[in-house]
């Protein structure tokens, strides 16, 4: 059985129409939206994958700094401080991992960003080059 979200046919197939645009689907209203962006959310939350629905619905995630003040749609709620999407200055005291030989805490070649279910991280910047290694 389907969770609710994905009961009907309607919802699971506008789920893919916007999935191959790269979006996420408002069940609500059936816009495609940017994945991390305000989408059809109230204001203080994005629109993002609920990786426990089966169909890949998408959620609304609080996006508000530590006051409770929602940050703008261009940022992301990172350690309760709004910061830009993309940021390398929110990123500078990440360490690079061991044996790079750049330092422990440079946080060279990262950006922050948010992956498609909300998770806020400073990550490898791919447009520098860069890819994350476990």
């Amino acid at each position: 059985p389907w969770s609710d979200e994905c009961e009907l046919e309607s919802h699971r197939s506008r789920i893919k129409q916007c999935f191959k645009k790269f979006k996420v689907a408002d069940l609500h209203t059936f816009g495609c939206f940017e994945v991390n962006s305000k989408g059809g959310c109230e204001t203080g939350n994005r629109m993002v994958v609920d990786e426990n629905s089966e169909c890949k619905a998408s959620k609304c995630t609080e996006n508000k700094d530590k006051n409770g003040e929602p940050c703008h749609e261009e940022q992301l709620t990172y350690n309760g401080v709004c910061e830009l999407s993309n940021s390398k200055s929110a990123c500078k005291n990440t360490g690079l991992g061991k044996n790079t030989g750049l330092g422990k805490n440079t946080g060279l070649g990262k950006r922050l960003q948010a992956d498609l279910f909300g998770k806020v991280s400073c990550r490898c910047a791919l447009d520098l080059g860069f890819v994350d290694v476990d």
